[in-house]
């Protein structure tokens, strides 16, 4: 089923969003990195997907920058789910995965600024808000690792996964205004892939998504996710 924006993920086919959408106006999905919206130290290339750093110099090879995606992860999903393919790690392996609202300065790792969260693949720590203080979380990763991100937004949480393992929750406190993707890196030869749903995923969203769903269903969380559903 295409929309204005994209072809919708298997595992939100036939939910109260999916149907919503058939009837009304869509509401957009992340389908993309926003040139627009990008670090000068990022290249996004020409299919929007695919991206690496690009300052090589070593008086600055170091400076952190970072990305969104399109459009914000749309609430009224219920939950939304992406994947990164890091094509290389770079030269230090300064990776970050995240969320982050608008206006947020990209200068900096996803969850270094207030108002963003992060997962770095150099230490494994989380970062929210603070690029001074990071949590224990999950293993480090590297090329050809992939990295997922799902965020609930029926209890407000969020986890991530690495090739295709459940990782547990990272931040259980998602709340406040639109949250974006949101991509980091500050190495040379750092290079990732982005996968919002036009490839298959690594991690089975299909069989976690329905299991999520069923159970907003059971218990009528769905109306109290958007008005839309009243």
């Amino acid at each position: 089923m295409k929309y204005s924006n994209f072809i919708l993920p298997s595992y939100l086919v036939n939910t109260p969003y999916d149907l919503y959408n058939r009837k009304k106006k869509s509401i957009f999905l992340p389908t993309k990195l926003n040139k627009n919206d990008c670090a000068d130290e990022l290249t996004i290339e020409d299919n929007g997907l695919t991206m690496f750093y690009n300052v090589q110099g070593h008086h600055s090879w170091y400076i952190a920058a970072a990305v969104r995606a399109d459009y914000p992860l749309p609430v009224e999903a219920g939950l939304f789910y992406f994947e990164v393919y890091i094509v290389n790690q770079g030269l230090e392996g300064l990776i970050g995965i995240g969320l982050s609202e608008p206006n947020v300065n990209l200068n900096g790792q996803p969850g270094w600024n207030e108002r963003s969260y992060g997962y770095h693949g150099d230490d494994g720590l989380k970062f929210i808000s603070d690029g001074n203080r990071g949590y224990d979380y999950g293993p480090l990763y590297t090329t050809d690792d992939t990295i997922g991100c799902c965020v609930n937004f029926f209890n407000n949480t969020c986890f991530y996964t690495k090739n295709g393992i459940h990782l547990g929750v990272a931040f259980d406190d998602i709340s406040g205004g639109e949250l974006y993707p949101t991509f980091g890196m500050r190495n040379p030869k750092a290079y990732i892939e982005v996968n919002f749903g036009q490839n298959p995923f690594v991690f089975d969203i299909d069989h976690y998504a329905k299991r999520i769903f069923q159970d907003a269903e059971k218990k009528k969380e769905w109306a109290k996710l958007s008005e839309l559903y009243i």
